[in-house]
């Protein structure tokens, strides 16, 4: 068809992973809020990445105006592992799992 892109698996990785490489700087920088942030709302969601389960992160401070989303294995204590929520010290704002408690 005319005007019609056609994507490779290969280039949509690569297009993924460029930008991922390229934009360190801003991640760090809404890490840099979050951790500054009073009050941290967070949240795990379930998502289906090739075929299966994965569970995304959502961290956010409103105040700051920061929200990354991240990728995890596992939801709970096993899923905050290595992650800006695992370092902070202020308020956590979350729904009722229980093992965050």
């Amino acid at each position: 068809m005319e005007g019609e892109v056609r994507l490779s698996d290969r280039m949509v990785n690569r297009l993924c992973r460029e930008f991922s490489e390229k934009t360190g700087e801003e991640k760090q920088e809404i890490i840099g809020k979050l951790m500054d942030s009073l009050v941290m709302n967070m949240d795990f969601t379930s998502a289906n990445v090739n075929g299966g389960n994965a569970q995304v992160l959502i961290l956010a401070s409103p105040q700051e105006n920061a929200a990354p989303y991240i990728e995890r294995e596992k939801k709970g204590r096993e899923g905050v592992k290595g992650t800006p929520l695992a370092g902070y010290v202020g308020i956590i704002v979350h729904g009722h799992d229980r093992t965050l408690c």
